[in-house]
């Protein structure tokens, strides 16, 4: 559902109705016939999808080695930590320490937003039923 602003001219009591992102808010282009920006659209995939059939992604997902995956992630993407860690919603730190070893990668939370954040196509994690 788009979210709508209205714009008044100065004394002027039309109003013209514009459109804006449902993800960051940004106004939407008049020819953009979609519900989210142009940058948006561009985060929505930012894994490119060969990435999930190289066979050692295939294999840390498989046995759920979330700080392999993290890593062999952003090696074949192209990726740097920093945006590693706003896709998933966490510091670059964070994704420093959980590739290093420094800190345990567990917990619900962090595999739904790898899930999320990745796009991760759920039937390549290990043990996981696809819906």
């Amino acid at each position: 559902m788009a979210t709508w602003l209205v714009r008044r001219g100065s004394g002027d009591a039309m109003t013209e109705p514009k459109r804006v992102c449902r993800r960051c808010a940004r106004p939407l282009s008049r020819y953009n016939p979609g519900e989210v920006c142009g940058p948006c659209a561009v985060d929505a995939q930012p894994i490119p999808a060969e990435v999930w059939t190289i066979p050692d992604v295939r294999e840390a997902l498989a046995s759920w080695d979330l700080a392999t995956v993290c890593t062999l992630i952003r090696e074949h993407a192209g990726m740097s930590q920093e945006r590693l860690a706003e896709l998933i919603g966490r510091s670059q730190g964070y994704v420093s320490q959980l590739e290093s070893g420094a800190r345990l990668a567990s917990g619900v939370m962090l595999v739904r937003d790898l899930v999320d954040g990745l796009g991760i196509p759920t039937e390549l994690l290990g043990g996981a039923e696809s819906s």
